[in-house]
């Protein structure tokens, strides 16, 4: 009970010190406090300020997506009218001789190779490649146009090999021709099923 008493004394006669060291402690404590939450406070409104960037964001777009839905439908018709059909012979015949009958060259051989192997994926595709072996024979400026009608023809396709020789006419072509060039390729149609 000695020890109490001085410490007891020391409060007594220091009193408005005793209260301003207590007040300055609890103000410091809620300073400290308050100064971790605010940062917390801070970076909580970034976050959500730039959410609610993000929403806007979506919402504008949302109110353009019939817009955009039309947009590749449309690409969709564009892109279907452009494929071979799996299996149409008729087709891919007619496709070729028009650009033969175009190109004033004789297509002297032309194989459907048929489709590309692709790696097996567990659902079905919806466009595969129909490949083709073609030989064309002719001048050459008219290989060059039959070349130019293909690129920009109707179908999509992808060139897998290509070269050019010399002709000697065995096709029919002249004989006496400088300029009578043979075209062989290999390509893919973009085709459907």
């Amino acid at each position: 009970m000695a020890a109490s008493k001085p410490t007891s004394s020391f409060f007594r006669r220091h009193l408005l010190a005793s209260v301003c060291c207590g007040v300055a402690a609890v103000i410091g404590g809620v300073y400290a406090l308050r100064f971790g939450l605010l940062d917390e406070a801070q970076q909580l409104h970034v976050q959500t300020q730039g959410e609610a960037e993000a929403l806007h964001r979506n919402l504008h777009n949302a109110a353009e997506l019939p817009e955009h839905l039309g947009t590749l439908r449309n690409g969709l018709v564009r892109l279907e009218e452009k494929l071979m059909r799996s299996g149409d012979v008729a087709a891919y015949q007619e496709y070729f001789f028009k650009l033969e009958k175009d190109s004033d060259v004789k297509i002297v051989r032309l194989l459907p190779t048929g489709s590309t192997k692709i790696t097996a994926t567990k659902q079905p595709l919806a466009y595969r490649p129909m490949g083709f072996d073609l030989t064309v024979e002719g001048a050459f400026a008219n290989v060059v146009r039959f070349l130019r009608n293909l690129e920009s023809g109707s179908k999509h396709y992808r060139l897998v090999s290509f070269s050019v020789r010399k002709g000697t006419g065995a096709g029919g072509g002249p004989l006496g021709q400088s300029n009578f060039v043979t075209l062989v390729m290999g390509l893919e149609l973009l085709g459907s099923q």
